[in-house]
């Protein structure tokens, strides 16, 4: 993996905290969670409603109830009553609403991402991209271009493209697209140092519970859940190296982000 500079994790780290204590002041909050598909944001969710009521929350991701127009509306009534969003939308949402705002979300080791995703579309026969990847060998469906909005730097498109948020308001619409999408490391860099109050890992994500609790100011201590976990997932052990070099190619710019939140983690935990 790809390392950061001591200087820029030393900035990253001052720039959150100020930002966290500031952030604790504003009334009106609105708490914004990037949903990463197969990062751990279904136990993520069941968190929110533990420390939401229902008329507090908007999930948008497959309901029916909650649409993009909505959310606005909502969220700029006066009575302000949604206090945080969920969804699987990318970076910039908050540019229609008007209203204070703090990020969250949570990353995942890419190529094990990819390879959760893989397994995943392969285990639900109703998902709508069952029967295009149900045969395909894991290698195949990385190098099948149709699929790159999955295969290739997705935490990074999704942490970066806030210009392209009224025409991304759902992962599958942008599949086969015939114009590659580049996400932008250094504006993804930019909006994690201004406007993230925590970013948590899959692979600490025990750990990532209390900073994600004193960051949103729950009261009460989260419970630890594993929601939408699949028991039978392709171990990195039974891969061959082409295929895992191939994933981490077409992840690099995803690879230096999770290296440097790691670090992040690390060089501010218990501080």
């Amino acid at each position: 993996m790809l390392a950061s500079s001591p200087v820029r994790i030393r900035l990253h780290r001052i720039t959150y905290r100020a930002y966290r204590k500031g952030a604790s002041r504003v009334r009106n909050m609105l708490d914004i969670f990037i949903h990463i598909p197969k990062t751990g944001g279904t136990s993520f969710n069941r968190l929110i409603q533990d420390h939401y009521s229902a008329n507090r929350i908007a999930f948008l991701h497959d309901d029916p109830e909650w649409s993009f127009e909505r959310l606005i509306e909502k969220c700029k009534d006066k009575n302000q009553k949604i206090k945080i969003v969920s969804g699987h939308f990318p970076y910039g949402i908050h540019e229609w609403i008007g209203r204070p705002y703090r990020y969250i979300t949570i990353l995942r080791n890419p190529v094990e991402l990819v390879i959760s995703l893989y397994d995943y579309i392969r285990s639900i026969p109703l998902h709508q991209y069952y029967h295009l990847v149900v045969d395909k060998s894991l290698h195949e469906f990385i190098s099948d271009q149709q699929f790159d909005l999955f295969t290739s730097n997705l935490q990074s498109k999704l942490l970066g493209l806030a210009t392209v948020f009224p025409y991304f308001p759902a992962l599958h619409n942008e599949v086969g697209v015939e114009n590659a999408i580049f996400p932008d490391h250094a504006s993804v860099q930019q909006h994690l140092r201004r406007h993230f109050a925590c970013v948590g890992v899959t692979d600490k994500y025990k750990e990532c519970l209390q900073p994600m609790r004193d960051a949103l100011g729950w009261k009460r201590s989260p419970k630890l859940y594993r929601e939408n976990s699949n028991p039978n997932r392709t171990s990195l052990d039974t891969l061959d190296r082409d295929t895992i070099e191939k994933i981490a190619r077409k992840n690099s710019l995803d690879i230096q982000l999770y290296s440097i939140v790691v670090e992040r983690w690390y060089s501010s935990k218990g501080k």
